[in-house]
This record gives structure tokens, sequence and C-alpha cells, in this order.
């Protein structure tokens, strides 16, 4: 008698799982709105100002960067485990009539198979809270953002159960606001750089023709994403509408000019659940790998302390890319600034304090206000006596 096998490479396992009759099963396109591209946010709120990111339109996979998924081994119960689970999410995708939320699926199979290959538990955060976000360095009135998706290898969170050190966030369309990029990076620079509506090619059957749009159409969804990069310190974003994606990495901080650089890979076209969950789950090994950044623009940072897992709100902003900025800031104001240096006894870290002279001023004021207020107390409580003192003798004459 034959011996079942204990392991089994993900292809393999894909190309078997997809065998079951579910799988030929569609998505309802008209349900899905394949070819609405909708409307756009042209005032661009709860996005990353488009002066603070440098935007790198590129033609190229990069999986030479990642393993070659397929060929990692599935062992243990996750053979068993997995065609049932995956079973299970593509009827929730093909037996629905729900819109972007079919990709919430759709990103649960791949985060299950990344479980299998990493065996590890992978942390996920859905419609999280990323609140005192801003839009620049001088924002003064921070805001809230609500990424649809954050993947993190820890679950230590920060202020409002935030998770500390994402290493994605997911954002979910429908596939017809990421029609935008399916074209040439050269095509897509023009569109990025372009002054107010553009003019692009379309093909209707086989005859082309051309197409005015508002640049906000790319402007809209790529800002969206990068800031919430920015803000949540993952250095990988994806914009998932299946059977689209299309996925962006920030790169090296810009320390002269205060700019992130990030790039924006090709339009990935996922031909099936098989291919799907292979592009997908590339993506996410890939971002797993990499180290988050800090958090930046944010009305508030957070400073945790790795031995006893407390956190506590750091009395700085963002000291370390933008203390400069913030100083003059301050002093456009007629405030003056004060720089006072803490060296940490394990790392011997700076950070900064930036306090306000009108902030010591107020404090002043308070406590000059307490002390008249106590001299008039004082004063009052005399008057009280010399008063009573006063009747006391004008009755004892009148007796």
């Amino acid at each position: 008698m034959a011996q079942a096998a204990t392991t089994m490479k993900l292809g393999e396992l894909l190309k078997k799982i997809v065998e079951n009759d579910i799988f030929r099963e569609k998505i309802n396109k008209k349900a899905y709105k394949m070819n609405v591209a909708g409307s756009v946010d042209k005032g661009l709120s709860g996005r990353i100002s488009r002066d603070c990111v440098k935007i790198i339109f590129s033609d190229e996979k990069k999986w030479e960067q990642s393993d070659d998924c397929s060929n990692n081994e599935i062992a243990g119960d996750n053979l068993n485990n997995l065609p049932v689970i995956l079973k299970h999410l593509w009827a929730n995708v093909v037996r629905n009539t729900e819109k972007e939320v079919k990709n919430a699926h759709i990103l649960n199979a791949a985060k299950t198979i990344l479980d299998a290959i990493l065996r590890r538990e992978i942390y996920i955060t859905s419609e999280c809270t990323v609140s005192s976000v801003k839009s620049t360095s001088n924002q003064r009135v921070p805001s809230t953002v609500f990424p649809d998706l954050l993947l993190s290898l820890t679950n230590k969170t920060c202020l409002k159960a935030e998770p500390k050190s994402p290493f994605i966030v997911i954002d979910y369309k429908l596939p017809g606001k990421l029609k935008i990029f399916d074209r040439d990076k050269d095509e897509l620079n023009r569109i990025w750089n372009k002054r107010g509506s553009v003019h692009i090619a379309i093909k209707k059957g086989l005859i082309m023709t051309t197409k005015k749009i508002s640049k906000f159409i790319l402007l809209d969804p790529v800002l969206q994403i990068a800031g919430y990069m920015i803000w949540s310190v993952a250095r990988i974003g994806m914009l998932l509408a299946y059977p689209y994606a299309v996925w962006f990495e920030i790169g090296e901080i810009n320390e002269d000019t205060k700019v992130f650089n990030i790039e924006v890979y090709t339009l990935l076209k996922m031909t099936s659940f098989e291919n799907g969950m292979l592009e997908i789950v590339r993506i996410l090994k890939y971002a797993s790998k990499i180290n988050p950044n800090k958090k930046f623009f944010r009305g508030k940072v957070i400073k945790y302390d790795e031995e006893t897992e407390d956190e506590e709100e750091a009395e700085f902003d963002e000291a370390e890319l933008y203390e400069e900025a913030e100083a003059k800031e301050e002093a456009e104001l007629g405030d003056e600034v004060e720089v006072e240096e803490e060296a940490d006894a394990e790392d011997e870290k700076k950070t900064y304090k930036v306090v306000s002279k009108r902030k010591r001023k107020l404090s002043q004021m308070k406590s000059e206000n307490e002390e008249i207020s106590k001299q008039k107390n004082g004063t009052n409580k005399m008057k009280r006596t010399y008063n009573f003192a006063k009747f006391f003798v004008q009755w004892a004459d009148f007796n």
C-alpha cells in the first residue's frame, strides 16, 4: 500500500486543489463591475502630498529578488487544511455580489498559503485606524485614514491598535480603477506629470481611439497607497482588485530633499486562481523579508520599550527627519526652540524636544495667577477678621 505524501510543492498542490468543481465557477463580472472606473477623490483628502514622493513607474516584475514560491514545500497538517480553506474562500468570491470585499477573500487565501510556507503565524489587521497622519510635515491639524489591511509578523500594536511594524499595507479596489495602470512606464509618466486632463489611447475591438480622462484617476490611488506606506512604516504596498493588482515599494529616503522614492511595478493580470495565488504570495513573501521604515508624517510618534513592551507617546514630532522644518516653523511664529539631547543607555540614540516659548509663557502666567489668587484669598481673610473684631467692639460698647 502506497504511503501518503508528507510534503508537496506549492505549485503541485495548487494544481491538485483547482481540480475541484468550485474552481470552474467564474466571478460574476456584471456584479463585480469590471469595466467601471468610478469616481475619484479630486480633493485628495487622506493622501500624502505629491511633493513628498517621487514616483518611479517600472516595467519589471522584480521576481528575481524573491524566491520561486511554487517550489516551496507544504508539509504536515497544511497538506490537508489548505485545500479545504482555499475552496471555502473561493466560494465566497464567486457566490456573492460583494464588490471590493471580494478581494479580502483572495488576500486571506494568499495569507493562509504564506503561513504554511513560512511556518509561522502572520497577523492581520483589517480596516485599521491609522490616526494622527499628516500630508506634509508642516500640516498643523492631522487626520485619520483607514487602510483595508495590514500584515505583520508580530502582534505588537501602538496607538489605536495599529500594528507596530507591518510589512505590507493593502487597499482594495474595483478592477476598473486599476485599468489606468495597463500602460507602459513612459505613458504613465506622461499622465502623472500632465497638468489638467490628458488624452489616452484606448482600443475598442480592432479600432484604436483616444479618450480624455482626468489625471486624478492615476494620482488618487497612487497617493493613497503611498501615504499608507509612509504612515504605517510598511515598505511594500498593494492595490488589489482581483484579477488585477499593482504593487509599490519604497526605496531609500532622500535625506537632502526629504522625498520618498516609490517604485510602481507593472500591472499584474491574474488569469486563474492558481496563477493569482502564486503572484500574490510572491509579493507577500518578498515583503516579509524587508525591514520596515520609521513612522513619518505623524502627529504623534510612539516610543516602544522592547524589554517591558510598554508604549508611551514621544514628546517630539518626527524629530529625526523633520526637526529642522519644525524649528523653522516655530521660529517664524516668534517661538524659541530649545533642543535637549538625551543619551539612551543602550544605543545612545538622540531624541529631541521642541519646547514652545508660548507654552512656557502660559505656564508662567498660570503660576502668576495662582499666586495672585492666593494673595487675594489672604487679603480677604484679613478683611473678614478685621470686620468681625470691629463688630465685636461696637456690640460691647452698646451693651
